[in-house]
């Protein structure tokens, strides 16, 4: 493949050609116009066989075919610029159309633009309809900013690529989802099914089965159950830890931590004490919801029905960098054996027939999404204090 190949190709991988105007290119033409006293300032592209001017300031044209460019000398210059101080007594561009005829330029100079692999792909140039010498204050402004363009393409095709990544992980993520409830779907019927039909055996075959059948059923029937809430629980955990940031918006918490006090103690079987002042913080209220929900009523469920009051205390306290959010209760504590394991997936309480064993996985997920984290102290039989610190 030859330079001029090679330079194409770059070219058009970085996906700037034939793009609409962009306000951050102009700006830089009418700067550099505007520095270096010159009526005609362009950002050039050179492909196969044009000149295309991603910005331009002083002409209409918007390209012009390779054979009429005079930036196409620049980037074959070894310095990288070229500066022209009288177009019409230069034997390659005396005869051009645009120092012959319209817009009758007579001075140029250019800076190459190049690219990270380190191949020249256009100029960043200024020309004047009068004979003139460019200084050194102008020449500079044209090498630091030719580096600043560069900069501004890669980025512009870094913000593609991730925006394409984005589109691309969406779909994926439909796609799972989709595929997920569908499996869900078909692995939860026979497994109903299953668990039905033992129960009727078990109901209708009672007497004439013996203790070794009996237990088998039994056996069968649970496994089926648990299986079920298993693959519920699995859809829980995708379903929930699923987050839009571009929902932020600002939650007042104190409101928030009132209305779960009523809402997750209906009968009052734990006293919440709320305290006086909480922040309102910009974020998720999908997400604060799940994860203080979930540690509220965890706190409930795993009180200790043996004290002669059960209490939640909702707490508030800040520094430079965080919100820190505690829930403390003098429920029955979490077992060393457990404690290592908290944040695992289907850590399930042994002491709670109805836990899933994925809350607290739900909410370290959800947590690390929001830019937030989680600290647990926990003493059994004596009670916990869950910590939630979010920045700020």
């Amino acid at each position: 493949m030859t330079i001029l190949d090679q330079r194409v190709v770059t070219l058009k991988n970085l996906n700037i050609l034939d793009t609409p105007d962009e306000d951050i290119f102009n700006d830089i033409v009418k700067t550099a116009s505007l520095v270096c006293n010159a009526p005609i300032s362009l950002i050039t592209l050179l492909d196969t066989d044009r000149q295309w001017f991603k910005a331009k300031i002083g002409t209409d044209v918007k390209q012009s075919p390779r054979g009429f460019s005079i930036c196409s000398h620049t980037i074959e210059e070894q310095d990288n610029f070229m500066v022209i101080n009288d177009l019409t007594k230069d034997e390659r561009f005396k005869d051009n159309p645009f120092v012959a005829g319209n817009p009758f330029v007579k001075s140029y100079a250019g800076v190459s633009l190049i690219a990270e692999n380190g191949l020249r792909i256009g100029t960043l140039c200024i020309l004047d309809d009068k004979v003139r010498a460019f200084n050194k204050v102008e020449m500079n402004f044209l090498h630091t900013f030719s580096k600043y363009v560069i900069c501004l393409v890669n980025e512009k095709k870094k913000l593609e690529e991730i925006e394409s990544q984005n589109q691309t992980l969406a779909l994926l993520n439909k796609n799972l989802e989709a595929f997920t409830y569908s499996v869900a779907h078909d692995v939860k019927a026979p497994l109903r099914h299953i668990a039905s039909f033992s129960s009727i055996l078990l109901r209708n075959k009672k007497g004439n089965l013996s203790e070794s059948e009996k237990e088998n059923l039994l056996f069968i029937n649970k496994a089926a159950l648990d299986l079920s809430n298993m693959t519920q629980n699995l859809l829980d955990f995708s379903q929930k830890t699923q987050l839009n940031n571009s929902d932020f918006e600002y939650v007042d918490m104190a409101k928030m931590f009132k209305k779960m006090a009523i809402m997750l103690n209906p009968n009052k079987a734990v006293n919440i004490k709320v305290a006086q002042y909480f922040p309102t913080i910009f974020s998720s209220k999908q997400a604060l919801y799940q994860i203080f929900q979930n540690v509220i009523s965890n706190a409930i469920t795993y009180r200790d029905v043996q004290k002669r009051e059960a209490f939640i205390k909702i707490d508030f306290m800040e520094d430079d960098k965080h919100f820190h959010f505690s829930i403390t209760d003098n429920g029955i504590g979490i077992s060393e054996s457990r404690k290592k394991d908290l944040f695992q997936f289907f850590n399930k309480n042994s002491q709670e027939e109805t836990s899933s064993g994925v809350g607290l996985c739900i909410v370290k997920e959800v947590l690390n999404k929001i830019n937030g984290d989680i600290a647990i102290k926990s003493e059994e039989f004596v009670g916990t204090e869950v910590v939630i610190s979010l920045k700020k």
